[in-house]
């Protein structure tokens, strides 16, 4: 499927059960969808194409839900310019996004358990969400705006205006330069947090906050005025240049703990299931419970409380 595209701005709304799909840019004029998977004239009993007026929505049919979840799945490729910005709203279960090669990256970028793997961006400045996926981002500049329950998030070769990253026990590893327009935050409850300073540069500050994971910051750190931490019980032996911010400061931690754990972790990619009342859990076990959607964080807060 080919169409022919009026200006260098697109509007991609695409809603997918567990296809993979991928988006990249290359020297071309139009806009292809390619189902390479499928026999001819297959791809209309299973997806719901439109494109008018630079807005491609594309869908499938929730009809063939049995066939996906048996594990049959239909790749789906975006062929675009690469000079193209996109506006995109991505939504799909359990397959893997990959978008590549286009001069601009916005909107909302989500899976429920698939990879998440953006590169070669001009200018990235999606929200980009996985709950048990990993992410992966690389642009020239732009903001990283991520979320995840349990997969890891990985950055690098970016220049950074905004700054905010949460996880619950996913990883979170950051390679980049920052020039931040506001105060930024990251944090993830069991995970650990790695950041290395290719540049920093301006006035705002960095909030790094963890429960039960390590931080450790290396390259060009801006000056310790600018880093807050919060840690309850991670390994601090990267921070003897911030010794004195930690002594004396752990009162205040555990003081704070319940609007600690729901700051590092929001609920927008946790549904609610059930409250379990076992009181014998130990922390790394509710962890678990939340990135597998079985309790919401606030039940985590409340079951982390009890066996304190």
């Amino acid at each position: 499927m080919k169409y022919d595209l009026n200006s260098n701005e697109i509007s991609l709304q695409i809603t997918l059960l567990n296809s993979d799909l991928e988006i990249s840019g290359s020297d071309r004029n139009d806009l292809e969808i390619d189902f390479s998977d499928l026999r001819k004239n297959a791809a209309d009993e299973i997806f719901d194409v439109s494109f008018e007026n630079n807005i491609l929505k594309l869908s499938q049919k929730s009809k063939k839900l049995s066939q996906f979840l048996s594990g049959e799945d239909y790749p789906v490729r975006v062929l675009l310019p690469k000079t193209i910005a996109a506006d995109v709203a991505i939504d799909d279960i359990s397959g893997d996004i990959k978008i590549s090669g286009i001069e601009a990256l916005l909107g909302d970028v989500k899976t429920k358990s698939g990879d998440i793997s953006i590169n070669e961006i001009g200018n990235s400045e999606a929200d980009i969400s996985s709950i048990s996926g990993d992410i992966y981002i690389s642009a020239k500049k732009g903001s990283l705006i991520c979320s995840s329950v349990s997969g890891d998030i990985k950055a690098d070769e970016m220049e950074c205006s905004k700054l905010k990253v949460k996880s619950v026990s996913g990883d979170i590893d950051l390679d980049c330069s920052f020039s931040l327009l506001d105060d930024a935050v990251l944090g993830t409850v069991s995970g650990d947090i790695t950041v290395n300073f290719k540049k920093y540069s301006g006035d705002m500050s960095i909030t790094f906050k963890s429960v039960s994971g390590d931080i450790e910051l290396t390259g060009n750190k801006p000056g310790e005025e600018k880093i807050h931490l919060s840690n309850v019980k991670g390994d601090f032996s990267n921070f003897n240049q911030f010794d004195k911010i930690f002594k004396g400061s752990f009162g205040s931690v555990f003081k704070n703990f319940k609007d600690h754990i729901k700051n590092v972790s929001g609920d927008s990619s946790t549904s609610e299931i059930r409250e379990t009342k076992d009181k014998n859990l130990n922390i790394q076990s509710i962890l678990d419970m939340v990135a597998h959607d079985k309790i919401t964080v606030e039940e985590a807060e409340k079951l982390i409380k009890a066996i304190k």
